[in-house]
């Protein structure tokens, strides 16, 4: 069985634990169930210097499960998350810190798309493939950064606090695609 939400509600933060045991009629049974948290928590996100011109702007998050099933398993892989942003100051800088509990991604390479639209109701997507899966029992924060008309650099965290751990994310992309940062220490194409 699946547990689906209601049209417009939200996904709680949801755990989950199964085990198989034998009943034997008379006899005495104990169980001891370890509990694992099923969903991730997008706590923020932030596109910064936005230029003037674009009146709308919003990450979407593909492909992310849309079903939990009562043995704690996942189905339907192919559901996405929009997160629409607001300029609340005027200052290029759109966010949203509603924090939302989503089900985590259905392969390691999700997407994190950043839609601007501009006055013309014209827009602009940009798309990068996350090498770290967004995964349950992690917290995400996603920070980008405009770089101007050659395209947008994201710096994105997915803080564990006391769940699960911490990886950071960094990638930058523009209309050719997708590049990675280097530093020293890093591996480059396995080398």
């Amino acid at each position: 069985s699946e547990l689906i939400l209601k049209l417009g509600g939200s996904m709680p933060d949801l755990m989950a634990a199964s085990h198989a045991i034998t009943l034997v009629k008379g006899g005495t049974n104990q169980l001891a169930l370890a509990m694992k948290r099923k969903v991730m928590l997008l706590e923020e996100v932030n596109i910064i210097r936005v230029p003037d011109d674009i009146k709308a702007v919003s990450v979407t998050l593909v492909p992310l499960y849309q079903h939990l099933l009562l043995d704690g398993s996942y189905s339907n892989t192919t559901e996405s998350q929009t997160i629409e942003l607001a300029d609340e100051d005027g200052d290029g800088q759109w966010e949203s810190t509603e924090q939302i509990y989503l089900l985590p991604a259905s392969q390691d390479d999700a997407t994190i798309t950043v839609n601007m639209t501009d006055e013309d109701d014209a827009v602009t997507s940009y798309s990068y493939s996350t090498r770290q899966s967004l995964t349950a029992n992690y917290k995400i924060r996603i920070n980008g950064t405009y770089t101007g008309p050659h395209g947008i650099t994201l710096t994105g965290t997915i803080t564990g606090a006391t769940w699960g751990g911490t990886h950071n994310i960094e990638f930058e992309f523009d209309q050719n695609g997708s590049t990675d940062k280097l530093a020293i220490g890093n591996i480059y194409k396995k080398c």
